[in-house]
């Protein structure tokens, strides 16, 4: 996001926005390591909360600048 923000166009930000959500959903990989057992329960659920959370602030950035 800070790259797209940094190459000066508000077309080129949204398009960096628009990277980072779709980066955010690789974020499911982890629910694959918990069934392999890579990962715990526990640690699943962190993950979860985060991207969850994570999420929940790109939408909001991309409602605040009208994207």
């Amino acid at each position: 996001m800070v790259e797209g923000k940094g190459r000066g166009t508000p077309n080129k930000f949204a398009h960096f926005l628009s990277i980072a959500s779709g980066s955010l959903t690789e974020g499911d990989t982890h629910v694959i390591s918990n069934e392999l057992e890579y990962i715990t329960n526990e640690e699943l659920g962190a993950v979860v909360e985060i991207v969850e959370e994570v999420g929940r602030m790109q939408t909001g950035l991309r409602k605040a600048l009208s994207i």
